[in-house]
């Protein structure tokens, strides 16, 4: 493999991503403690037998890691929940009604204007998002999938 500096840079990304490394590890772990069960793998066993203590503890570690790691995702995802419901309460009537357009209408995907005040401002809330190419005159702007579960949920939030 030649290195240019689009792989190393893929590389970069790669490591850059924790969680997947931590499960990339796992993986190798938990694969080479399971080949070694079997005789066809007599040889393996005993290359690998004088590190067998250290892959184990490798294995312990990594999966104490992941599990840190799905817990601080659940809790940045129930602080997220928590955010979008106290949005959702304090909403101004323009507000409610794009977002009752969505619910009505039973769709994640719109086109607004451009410059329609009332959309930037439920964009920089994190309510909606603009994703994909418009025209001169609109832009698909679609509702977060938290917002739409919430609304979903509790309609009358934005009545």
């Amino acid at each position: 493999m030649i290195f240019t500096s689009e792989n190393i840079g893929s590389v970069l990304k790669w490591l850059g991503k924790p969680a997947l490394v931590l499960k990339a590890v796992w993986a190798f772990c938990l694969l080479t403690l399971w080949f070694t069960r079997y005789p066809a793998f007599a040889d393996a066993k005993r290359t690998i037998a004088p590190y067998q203590g250290l892959i184990q503890l490798v294995l312990i570690a990594s999966s104490a890691m992941l599990v840190i790691f799905i817990l601080a995702e659940f809790g940045t995802r129930r602080r997220f929940q928590k955010t979008v419901h106290n949005h959702l309460k304090t909403l101004t009537i323009p507000e409610r009604k794009v977002l009752q357009f969505y619910l009505h209408n039973r769709t994640r995907t719109a086109e607004w204007a451009l410059d329609d005040s009332v959309v930037g401002a439920l964009i920089s809330r994190r309510l909606l998002y603009r994703d994909g190419m418009g025209d001169m005159r609109a832009f698909p702007t679609h509702i977060n999938e938290e917002v739409w579960l919430q609304i979903n949920k509790h309609p009358a939030l934005i009545a």
